[in-house]
């Protein structure tokens, strides 16, 4: 997608992030610094998730699509 903003739009809305709601759904959007393996940082868009995850078990090696149910 070319456009930033539409394909934040297009993320937002997959997410569940409507306008005027970002307080009630199970994301957040927020921009946050990020480093890369070259070692620079940059600044990201990044989705945080909102509910607690205490109860959750971690996935170690990050691959979580092998671990879906």
């Amino acid at each position: 997608m070319a456009s930033p903003a539409r394909a934040l739009a297009w993320l937002d809305a997959y997410e569940g992030i409507a306008p005027g709601s970002r307080e009630s759904g199970e994301y957040t959007r927020l921009e946050r610094p990020v480093r890369l393996d070259s070692g620079e940082e940059i600044k990201a868009w990044v989705y945080l998730y909102r509910k607690d995850v205490s109860q959750l078990s971690l996935v170690a090696d990050g691959r979580w699509v092998t671990h879906a149910p």
